[in-house]
């Protein structure tokens, strides 16, 4: 699905995950004072897409994962430690622009 600008933040908005938290005490299990805290995520299994442009450097080759494969899991945001922020990253159709597929090849 392809939706508007200007319709994704409601869409955005309905749609996340929300909870809300309190600190514990790290001695006891205790609320610890003030420690309220709200979670926000976008639910599971939620597909983003988006394009991805490099700055024309010196060195032509981008590597975004380590083992040179096309799907990565890696953490974003933070939080890990409850389930949060752990997403499978997909790169789909990496292309140069005409002059820089000769240059890379060369």
């Amino acid at each position: 699905m392809v939706v508007a600008d200007d319709e994704i933040s409601m869409i955005h908005d309905m749609a996340l995950y929300r909870q809300s938290r309190v600190r514990l005490k790290d001695d006891e299990k205790r609320v610890d004072g003030g420690g309220f805290f709200n979670t926000e995520a976008l639910p599971e299994g939620t597909i983003m897409v988006f394009p991805v442009a490099i700055r024309n450097t010196v060195t032509k080759s981008w590597q975004p994962f380590d083992n040179d494969t096309e799907s990565n899991e890696i953490y974003l945001g933070g939080l890990e430690s409850i389930g949060f922020g752990n997403c499978k990253i997909t790169l789909k159709n990496i292309a140069f622009n005409k002059s820089e597929q000769q240059e890379v090849k060369s």
